[in-house]
């Protein structure tokens, strides 16, 4: 989405919501997003008084771009690691758990909050 589309949404949700609320940053993956992009939607999210929280599969999610968006105001980054995603060398949910562990040292000392989705299946 452009950036004035990701606005104008944000924009409604403060309207309908009020301060405080949760925004998920999400929809495909926002890591492919180039980083000032992704910088100024977290900004534009807590100047508007809500709260951001990434929504991630984590492959570029790099220490220097959490560091960046923490800066920003980021609150939450939300992990999508799961045995559904067929990741090449994580032979199952278990394995996985190595990965989860390197993508909390990513974040580990940010101020951030991380949390991990899973799919049900």
């Amino acid at each position: 989405l452009p950036l004035a589309e990701v606005y104008r949404r944000v924009d409604i949700i403060r309207a309908a919501y009020g301060h405080g609320v949760d925004v998920q940053i999400t929809g495909g993956e926002p890591t492919l997003r180039n980083a000032d992009e992704l910088e100024a939607i977290v900004r534009y999210v807590v100047a508007a008084g809500l709260r951001a929280t990434l929504m991630t599969n984590g492959i570029r999610a790099s220490r220097a771009l959490l560091r960046r968006l923490a800066g920003a105001g980021l609150s939450d980054v939300a992990f999508h690691v799961d045995s559904t995603q067929g990741r090449k060398g994580y032979a199952n949910e278990a394995a996985l758990n190595e990965l989860r562990r390197e993508y909390i040292e990513q974040a580990r000392g940010l101020g951030l909050a991380v949390m991990f989705n899973t799919t049900l299946e």
